[in-house]
């Protein structure tokens, strides 16, 4: 099934990080407690309508790498390489890693 994003929600592949601890042991992603994850963006859907009724686009662009609040997050059944995608609006994604 191929995901098409509405409005501006985005279509994210969360990272597989690892977190390297103290005793020298790696952690997966998934383990660490913060909420805020890496991402790579999958889709993106077109917009929005603004205050001023004029359409506004989604800012991020299918590939870039954002940082993301996983709290506002909704995680899917759909996989792609193993991993759950997420969707979540442009709202949630608090940055974007420079090209």
């Amino acid at each position: 099934m191929s995901l098409k994003p509405l409005q501006d929600n985005v279509l994210l592949k969360p990272d597989k990080t690892e977190e390297k601890m103290e005793s020298g042991l790696y952690r997966p992603g998934t383990a660490a407690s913060t909420r805020y994850q890496k991402a790579t963006v999958l889709a993106i859907g077109p917009g929005k309508l603004g205050p001023s009724g004029k359409w506004e686009a989604v800012v991020v662009e299918e590939g870039d790498v954002v940082l993301y609040d996983s709290n506002y997050a909704i995680e899917l059944e759909e996989t792609k390489d193993d991993v759950k995608l997420l969707m979540c609006s442009e709202g949630c994604l608090l940055a974007r890693e420079e090209k």
